[in-house]
């Protein structure tokens, strides 16, 4: 990438936008880092791409063959739009997929241009952003009452959950491990202060998914000493063979060996509720429960997978785990705590490999590189993406935007060094022309105001929920229908929108309107056992009887534990005079209750 002039600009517009973005929040709507994060973004990328496009007159976009899985992987994304159950959340979730890939071809871009000058400055940002971060995190610590383990998942710095904050962390102090080697001597002592730093902070928040990612980040930069005195040679032949080898194991581990495993492990998991304790395991237990779920969804769509963020969607089709908050406190999972088995489940197989491929090339060619010409910096970026990856493994980093900026940055400069040491990378498959690229800044557009669509969606979702608290039904409907749109149609509890107009029009007895919202609700979520006993009831109060039973016991199916679908089954077969069925579903109800006491003397009576 050649410019006519060296103008310094695009690397502070770019590495302060960065900064800026990963700090922004937004107390308005329910997630206040996700959604406002995300619009700003949208807004960010639009500008920098449409200032660098018209700015520099021999700026071009091409793609190699190391580029292209990566490509493919975002056009798939976009495609699985059209067989998602829930088309609102693959919109969001494709639009973002895309603002990644622009982050990472931009920062290679700058890379590729600046040079040093670019990644100086950005390793400085990435700096003074873990700093104004970890001021959050640390009057959270300060306001705890005690250091407990219990106390501490209330901290969550500029993220949205602890463990989520920490993986944060670790992807800085990889940026601040690079800037030991990469700036000026007195910068040389803040990273090693800011390192230093992050290293209490993830001792002090005792997230142990981060320690493994710690873990395997040390043993294997280790393990990379030790292998390039060994091996001291590297072809592009050999570097091929290597990314084929670990994709297949990558492959047979997660869809043939990982299933037997959590099998294995579910018969004959620990017992331990010792929550204060850093080598409990219940939440490994449930992760596994979780995790046999998705392997539901996935073998039902083993290929394209159930489509970009639908695996919410489709997680509860085959009955929610036996998880007590899920099934009797409604407690709802967004994600599987598991990066890998998410984009297996929503890509399919055809996505998984589409998006490992990059990775592992990137990693195989950084290595072989190495090999040929160690750099110590190599070393950090491999294990820094393996330990990464490690946490990946066992939380869900991949759902927020300041993990996939940094992630974007660090695979940018991985391939900018690759680029600049690997010859066989040079041939350009497909050449971008100027006029073509400006269609992206169309892409942009659409794609700030899905972002713009969505964070009014969760501006008026939260209104709605006030006025639910008040009983105002009639505002309800309206929050609801201001909210509602091409790119929102759930909560983030998982819950459609239609469901609570619904709900509001049957209190204000509208019934057939009702059955309306209802079916809609149906549509956005089929699974959801709420939905599906709501929808039970609209047919009962419109007089479709038959059809208010199939829905009755399809959410007594998803979440035997939910009492209300089998408590109006009992009064539907009750008014039917069929006693016996009335019995058994009574027979199989979790809770006591007045109502259910109330059918007990009913069909005492009757025998």
């Amino acid at each position: 990438m050649q410019y006519e002039k060296v103008n310094k600009f695009p690397i502070f517009f770019f590495s302060t936008g960065v900064l800026l973005n990963c700090l922004f929040f937004s107390k308005t709507v329910l997630d206040h880092t996700l959604v406002p994060r995300f619009i700003f973004l949208a807004l960010f990328i639009l500008v920098f791409f449409t200032y660098t496009l018209f700015c520099f007159k021999s700026f071009k976009l091409y793609i190699d063959k190391l580029i292209l899985p990566y490509l493919l992987f975002t056009v798939y994304s976009f495609v699985s739009i059209f067989w998602s159950i829930n088309s609102s959340l693959s919109i969001i979730e494709s639009s973002k997929i895309i603002l990644y890939f622009f982050i990472f071809i931009l920062s290679y871009k700058l890379l590729n241009y600046y040079s040093e000058d670019f990644l100086s400055i950005l390793l400085k940002v990435i700096i003074i952003l873990f700093f104004l971060s970890s001021i959050e995190a640390v009057i959270q610590l300060i306001e705890i009452p005690e250091m407990t383990r219990k106390y501490l998942y209330n901290i969550n710095g500029i993220s949205g959950h602890k463990n989520l904050y920490s993986s944060f962390v670790f992807l800085c102090s990889i940026f601040s491990f690079l800037s030991l080697f990469y700036l000026k001597p007195y910068w040389k002592v803040i990273s090693l202060f800011a390192l230093i730093c992050q290293l209490l902070l993830i001792i002090i928040l005792q997230t142990r998914a981060v320690w493994i990612g710690y873990t395997v980040f040390f043993v294997s930069g280790s393990l990379i000493f030790l292998i390039n005195k060994k091996i001291k040679f590297a072809n592009y032949k050999y570097i091929i063979i290597c990314i084929i080898t670990s994709l297949i194991l990558i492959n047979f581990f997660f869809i043939f060996a990982f299933p037997r495993i959590l099998n294995i492990y579910y018969k004959n998991k620990p017992f331990s509720s010792k929550i204060e304790q850093v080598s409990d395991l219940s939440t490994l237990s449930e992760r596994v429960l979780i995790w046999e779920k998705t392997y539901d969804g996935f073998f039902k769509h083993p290929f394209f997978g159930v489509g970009a963020n639908n695996w919410q969607i489709y997680f509860p089709s085959s009955s929610l785990p036996d998880i007590y908050p899920m099934k009797d406190l409604n407690v709802t999972f967004q994600r599987p705590h598991n990066d890998f088995l998410w984009i297996l489940s929503e890509y399919g197989i055809i996505g998984f490999n589409l998006f490992f491929i990059f990775i592992v090339a990137i990693l195989m060619f950084l290595f072989f590189s190495l090999l040929n010409n160690f750099k110590i910096t190599h070393v950090i970026i491999i294990s820094g993406v393996l330990g990464f990856l490690a946490i990946s493994f066992f939380d869900f980093p991949r759902e927020r935007i300041e993990h996939n900026i940094l992630l974007s940055l660090l695979l940018g400069i991985s391939y900018y060094l690759i680029k600049k040491e690997t010859s066989s990378l040079e041939t350009e498959l497909l050449h971008i022309p100027k006029f073509v690229s400006k269609i992206f800044i169309i892409i942009f557009i659409f794609i700030f105001y899905f972002a713009f669509l969505n964070f009014k969606g969760e501006y008026f979702t939260k209104k709605m929920y006030v006025e639910r608290q008040k009983k105002n039904n009639a505002d309800v409907i309206n929050l609801c229908n201001i909210a509602e749109s091409i790119c929102y149609t759930i909560d983030p509890t998982s819950v459609p929108l239609s469901w609570y107009k619904g709900n509001a029009n049957a209190n204000l007895g509208n019934y057939s309107v009702s059955l309306d919202d209802f079916k809609n609700a149906f549509h956005a979520h089929p699974f959801n056992h709420q939905v599906l006993n709501d929808l039970g009831s609209s047919y009962f109060m419109n007089n479709n009887i038959d059809s208010a039973k199939i829905f009755y016991r399809e959410s007594a199916r998803i979440n035997p534990r939910f009492d209300d679908p089998k408590l109006n089954l009992i009064a539907t077969y009750i008014n039917e005079g069929n006693y016996k069925e009335a019995e058994k579903w009574n027979n199989s109800i979790f809770h006591d209750s007045e109502r259910r006491n109330y059918y007990i003397r009913l069909l005492y009576e009757h025998k």
